[in-house]
């Protein structure tokens, strides 16, 4: 097994190879050789070839996650919780017309890959782990993040009077900033109308956070005319 850590904080890299049967062999050498000419300016990266000591079992089929490689790739995920995830693979030439067929989706479920440059092959990474390890992190993480927000929004909202809905947009602006400038760290590597939508995504706790500064600022009004009347 090749394990190396380049860098540290977020935004957090993380390069998997040699994830079933004999592909350690030929990954772990690209990735030694990789680490050599690399420089991190920002974030970390973190690069992993696992060990060959594990029969092949597809990643499409739910019994590698119980495999010994399958369980430390799960690991992995769980403690670094990268923004960016990537797999490195080797396939037998003859499986080429398989992988890239158009059809793949209906004859097996999965979409199939593109060819990058002549017989290299980029896609996506099983489905049994992009929809439940990677897919809602950013909307749990708003969640949490919004939660936090409207009771920051209830607090202000309450205690400094006529703050109003308002008082959320000022709370949440500081968090919507550093956003901003950790997507444009990352050189809007989506593009800009993806870009765009990630803030957005991110903007979500400005909701709660004016929706709580609001109903603050009601509560004081309420509690004032229970006292007058």
């Amino acid at each position: 097994m090749f394990f190396k850590v380049l860098g540290s904080s977020n935004p957090t890299r993380l390069f998997v190879a040699g994830i079933h049967g004999d592909e350690e062999a030929i990954t772990r050498p690209i990735f030694e050789m990789m680490i050599k000419d690399i420089k991190i300016i920002s974030g970390r990266l973190v690069v992993v070839s696992l060990s060959r000591d594990c029969p092949y079992i597809s990643t499409l089929n739910e019994a590698y996650y119980d495999s010994t490689n399958g369980k430390k790739l799960l690991e992995l995920i769980q403690e670094y919780r990268p923004g960016i995830y990537v797999e490195l693979h080797t396939y037998k030439i003859d499986n080429h017309s398989n992988l890239s067929d158009p059809d793949r989706r209906k004859k097996i479920g999965v979409p199939p890959f593109t060819e990058f440059e002549e017989k290299v092959l980029i896609g996506s990474v099983s489905p049994l782990i992009r929809t439940s390890k990677f897919s809602l992190s950013l909307l749990r993480g708003s969640s949490y993040t919004s939660i936090l927000y409207f009771f920051s929004g209830l607090f202000f909202g309450f205690f400094i009077s006529g703050l109003s809905w308002k008082g959320g947009f000022w709370l949440t602006l500081p968090w919507i900033v550093r956003t901003f400038f950790v997507i444009a760290g990352t050189g809007f590597k989506d593009g800009i109308p993806a870009s765009i939508v990630w803030l957005l995504l991110y903007s979500i706790p400005i909701l709660p956070a004016s929706a709580g500064a609001y109903a603050g600022g009601l509560m004081v009004k309420l509690i004032s005319s229970i006292r007058k009347g």
